[in-house]
Order: structure tokens, then C-alpha cells, then sequence
């Protein structure tokens, strides 16, 4: 006998911070407090290409009605802001979608840029780890930058010695 769990709006609130639903005409069911951040204008009952276009479907409109659509990578960049968001999407009994999406971010700035924070994640969601290990190689490149810079001039230095002599 298998059981089958319903997840409040709650949990999907913290797990998909991000995520949005929509119905099979494609207008905006429900959406997460952080999406509603960085997309203020969303609202419910509007179609959500207002807000996004679309990237993964199989043609250039929006179509999620196809096989393997719940195994496609979508890209939805959005239509007034420089945010992109990527996710997937599962179709759900009521033929309504969900997508759970993350902003898909290039550089620590982007949090700024977007006023985000660690809160504006889940916690499972390893976007700020990778923004860390970006901002990690970021300082040790210009560490080794300036390395290279107080070497040179040391040798530099050595050199012009060497030859006044």
C-alpha cells in the first residue's frame, strides 16, 4: 500500500522560494515570496509570458505539451529586468504546471544587482555556495595579480641595481 503526501503551500514556499504555478492557458496561478521580489510585477491571472520568455520549449512559443517536457532545462529570461531564472517544470493532476526555478546568477554582484539575500533561497538551493567559490577564485586571481606585480618590480629593481654597478 503506497501513501501519497500532499505538500502544503508552506513547504513549497521554502523549498521553491522561486516557484511559480500556471494553468494550461498559461496564466499565472501562484508564485513564491522571492520570485515576487525580483519580478514584482507578476500577478496572479496574468499570462505568464508577460513576464518571461521562454527558453527549452521545442518551438518559439511556449509550449509544455509535449513528451519529456518534466525532463526539459528551461531558461526564462525576464521581459522587463536583466534576471534569468532556470528550473524545470511538472505538470500537475489538475493540468495546471509548476515550475521550480532559482535565479541563475553569473557573479556574486548579481545578488546585489537584484537585491537578494540569503534568505531569498532554500537552504538545499547551492547557488550561494557556487557564488562563493566564484568570489573565491575572484580574490585569489587578483591576489596572484598583485604578486606578480610587487615580483616584477623587485626584479625590477634587482636589475637596474645590478647594472648601475
Amino acid at each position: 500500500m503506497s501513501q501519497k503526501s500532499i505538500i502544503s503551500f508552506e513547504t513549497l514556499k521554502c523549498l521553491f522560494p522561486y516557484f511559480f504555478t500556471i494553468d494550461n492557458k498559461y496564466k499565472v496561478i501562484d508564485y513564491g515570496p522571492s520570485l515576487k521580489k525580483v519580478c514584482p510585477m507578476i500577478e496572479e491571472g496574468a499570462p505568464i509570458v508577460d513576464f518571461f520568455s521562454f527558453t527549452g520549449s521545442h518551438d518559439s512559443k511556449l509550449n509544455l505539451h509535449y513528451p519529456g517536457v518534466e525532463k526539459t532545462l528551461f531558461l526564462l529570461s525576464g521581459n522587463e529586468s536583466n534576471l534569468t531564472l532556470r528550473g524545470q517544470v511538472v505538470c500537475l493532476p489538475d493540468d495546471s504546471f509548476l515550475f521550480a526555478t532559482s535565479p541563475w546568477l553569473q557573479s556574486p554582484d548579481d545578488l546585489v544587482t537584484l537585491g537578494l539575500g540569503v534568505k531569498d533561497f532554500a537552504v538545499h538551493d547551492p547557488v550561494l555556495d557556487l557564488l562563493n567559490v566564484i568570489q573565491s577564485e575572484r580574490m585569489a586571481k587578483t591576489e596572484i595579480r598583485e604578486l606578480v606585480t610587487k615580483l616584477s618590480k623587485q626584479k625590477n629593481s634587482s636589475y637596474r641595481r645590478h647594472n648601475a654597478r
